[in-house]
């Protein structure tokens, strides 16, 4: 899987930005997902990554991050989904998960039947479920949470070992 440097062109005037490169050494190799969020004057702001992939969601039951290490200040992340349905309409499936500074080998477990649709921030109970049709795009995300209780800016880095299909 290839991550890109994201910078979302849907949002004007984003100021936030993301990136997942790969850390390899002769013992290791893993990829770590930096982002900072700089907030616009309402708290809206979002990095994320995506890549693209090709799965059935109803041959599976959950995906599992195998993260190693976290640093930084935010707390919550999470997991977005696009279908083949959802990909004409700017809707994503999403899932958050939250990991907490100096977090260390830890394996965050995600459902496929928690993710919730959801389009600019905001749920959508009219989409249907995720299962509807093929995913074709997983993303890393972290939010400001304009619409959320959480707020979040600043700084973080996260050590992933694996994203996987159980």
């Amino acid at each position: 899987s290839s991550g890109i440097n994201a910078e979302w062109p849907l949002r004007p005037g984003g100021k936030s930005k993301a990136s997942f490169v790969l850390q390899k050494t002769q013992v290791y190799q893993r990829a770590v997902f930096f982002a900072v969020l700089n907030p616009q004057p309402n708290g809206a702001c979002f990095a994320g990554v995506e890549t693209s992939v090709k799965f059935d969601a109803n041959n599976y039951t959950a995906i599992k991050v195998k993260v190693r290490n976290m640093k930084g200040n935010m707390k919550s992340f999470k997991v977005n989904l696009v279908n083949e349905k959802s990909a004409t309409n700017g809707r994503t499936y999403e899932q958050f998960y939250d990991l907490l500074e100096g977090e260390q080998d830890t394996v965050v477990t995600l459902p496929l039947e928690k993710f919730t649709a959801d389009f600019r921030g905001k749920f959508d109970p009219t989409a249907p479920p995720l299962t509807a049709a093929p995913v074709i795009q997983l993303g890393l995300q972290v939010t400001g949470g304009v619409y959320s209780q959480i707020k979040q800016s600043g700084v973080t880095a996260v050590e992933i070992d694996s994203i996987e299909l159980v």
